[in-house]
């Protein structure tokens, strides 16, 4: 019987001692900069309120990142901002479809001449590994993260107009566990 043994693999990103997952995003919008960085095992998980958090659950082609609470410890800059990334067709590794949704910036999603969704094509880098278990128990076993960025143009609709027509520098770097 043959065996062999191999070094640790430096893109998992569980810490040996407690268990946890290191997560963090960077969203840019325009001078804006929106941040979080921390571990899932100094959170509460989705027992309670989730304060800053970032995710991705496959199953429903999403991708979640969000700031609601500037004071929680893992908030580096920025205020709040939730933004939803909606796969279209699923997720695989490189270019990706997506919808997006930014509600706190009304008239973003809008492409010129209409009132139609804007795709955006996310750059998946890793898509990690699925936790284990159901969410809330003790026993709880988060995966690798899921790895993207995105850097191009988004347009909003100017006051007045139903076309989206001013330009918006945007960026999305993430790192977020996989819930499923």
């Amino acid at each position: 019987m043959l065996l062999s043994c191999s070094p640790k693999d430096d893109s998992v990103n569980i810490d040996d001692n407690t268990g946890g997952v290191d997560y963090e995003f960077t969203i840019k919008l325009d001078d804006k900069v929106y941040a979080i960085k921390g571990n899932t095992s100094k959170d509460s998980g989705f027992i309670t309120k989730i304060n800053n958090s970032g995710f991705a659950m496959l199953s429903a082609n999403q991708i979640i990142l969000k700031i609601s609470d500037p004071t929680y410890y893992n908030h580096l800059q920025g205020g709040s901002i939730n933004l939803l990334l909606q796969g279209i067709g699923g997720y695989s590794l490189g270019n990706n479809k997506m919808s997006f949704n930014l509600p706190y910036y009304p008239n973003y999603n809008a492409s010129p001449g209409t009132g139609a969704l804007k795709y955006i094509y996310i750059q998946i880098t890793d898509l990690g590994t699925p936790s284990v278990g159901n969410i809330g128990d003790a026993d709880y076993k988060y995966g690798n993260t899921i790895k993207g960025n995105y850097s191009g143009t988004i347009y909003s609709v100017p006051s007045g107009s139903n076309n989206a027509t001013i330009p918006h520098s945007f960026s999305i770097d993430f790192k977020v566990p996989r819930l499923y």
